[in-house]
């Protein structure tokens, strides 16, 4: 087969009709691929395909799109070790917790050599120090 016949062939095997469509309640939209498909279920329709889940708006299904179900858990507290799904949270838990003032009290960590540590790790989140 030469080149030319080969990309005659690929042309006519693609095809401009979509392949995916959506099946939620009265809506006619279809798609090319199953990516777009799971945008507009998202986007359109706040319902999450991996949990089959629907949500009331937009902030509350990108919540749970955020959370450690569909992100895991990558983050954990040196101290305690509980694990969480950013550094924000990690910081959370410090400052909710007794891990700093029992720390403070020993040794000569400060907020700001913690906020360093957590910070190398996780560069996609910037967190504040007080």
């Amino acid at each position: 087969m030469t080149a030319l016949d080969h990309w005659a062939d690929s042309a006519s095997a693609e095809s401009d009709e979509p392949e995916y469509y959506c099946d939620y309640d009265s809506c006619s939209e279809a798609f090319s691929d199953e990516d777009e498909l799971r945008d507009h279920e998202v986007t359109v329709h706040f319902y999450c395909d991996a949990c089959d889940r629907e949500f009331q708006d937009e902030n509350s299904i990108r919540s749970h799109r955020n959370s450690k179900v569909h992100r895991g858990q990558s983050m954990c507290c040196y101290f305690c070790n509980k694990p969480y799904v950013t550094t924000a949270g990690v910081f959370h838990h410090l400052s909710m917790t007794t891990h700093m003032k029992i720390v403070r009290r020993f040794t000569a960590v400060t907020r700001q050599t913690i906020y360093l540590t957590y910070h190398t790790r996780s560069r996609c989140l910037l967190v504040g120090i007080r």
